[in-house]
């Protein structure tokens, strides 16, 4: 009797999880994961000791391909609009690996750092950006270098707009810099206390940021912020927001938490869905271009959370 009760309670357990599918046999964590333009595959990084990054078929929920060799955790990637191609960078490599769906890859030097680079993609492959150290490199869509950024201090997170006219660059203390890469111009901003951690256009005016405390111990927000009117709103939570990601096309936001846990919210703050506790110390987080999955990494396992209902 008492095994039946705990089947029934695992039961009710995974049906307010929301279809939450979980995967193991990830030792020292999934520092990274990215949707393809498609949502059929996702690139992962995988943690210190394994020095790997791996593609996962997320309908058979499988590894297809491991990509080896790195000399560090594969700590971040993505995809390359429109090419098929994708890309890795791993702690103590100076260079970011392109890399064919066929598993070969191109080493890019991008420019001088001591240590890896984030290459962060126009939507329309229009425009790259590799930001590392203190500096941030623009390239054209065919990787010819167009300008050389000199940033305050190390670099922390990037994005460039859907217009391709404005790049945000986050520092590792409170400084937001947003550079025209039209004319080179810069304009600051500066976060009372905070550092920002993850930077995500919504369009082309609006910016979405998830910060931390630097020298508090507050809890971090999710701020949005109008380009153009310069109004800014924020929400937060008790269960601190460690990662969040837009999900496109139903103007909401995923979140996971310290302790593990992930909801959804409306950009006012309004908590429409709290899918429990999915697994320890939250590392990485991804949402699919339309918006119906999402993929937490953790730190021994991945997670795939179905968002199509919302």
């Amino acid at each position: 009797m008492r095994s039946v009760f705990f089947l029934f309670l695992s039961i009710i357990q995974m049906a307010a999880l929301g279809q939450v599918k979980t995967y193991e046999g990830y030792p020292m964590g999934v520092q990274m994961v990215s949707f393809s333009p498609d949502g059929k595959t996702l690139l992962m990084g995988s943690g210190l000791r394994s020095k790997t990054a791996h593609l996962f078929d997320v309908e058979k929920g499988e590894r297809t391909m491991e990509l080896e060799g790195h000399p560090g955790a594969v700590t971040f990637g993505g995809w390359l609009p429109g090419t098929g191609k994708f890309y890795t960078s791993a702690v103590g490599d100076t260079t970011i690996r392109i890399w064919s769906k066929e598993g070969q890859f191109s080493s890019f030097h991008f420019g001088s750092c001591k240590y890896e680079g984030q290459l962060i993609a126009h939507e329309k492959g229009e425009k790259y950006v590799v930001g590392c150290d203190k500096k941030a490199y623009v390239f054209n869509a065919t990787f010819e270098k167009q300008m050389e950024i000199d940033l305050d201090e190390v670099y922390a997170a990037g994005a460039i707009s859907p217009n391709g006219q404005e790049l945000v660059i986050a520092t590792a203390l409170n400084e937001l810099m947003f550079i025209n890469l039209e004319d080179g111009s810069l304009e600051k901003t500066i976060l009372d206390d905070l550092g920002a951690k993850q930077l995500e256009y919504l369009s082309d005016r609006e910016l979405m940021v998830t910060d931390y405390y630097i020298f508090k111990s507050d809890e971090p927000y999710v701020r949005l912020f109008n380009r153009q009117t310069g109004v800014a709103t924020h929400f937060t939570d008790e269960d601190k927001i460690l990662l969040s990601k837009y999900i496109p096309k139903k103007e909401l936001i995923l979140t996971v938490h310290s302790g593990g846990w992930a909801k959804i919210y409306k950009k006012s703050g309004e908590l429409v869905k709290n899918f429990g506790k999915v697994g320890a110390f939250p590392l990485s987080l991804d949402v699919s271009r339309d918006g119906s999955l999402g993929a937490v990494g953790l730190l021994n396992q991945l997670v795939l959370i179905d968002l199509s209902e919302f």
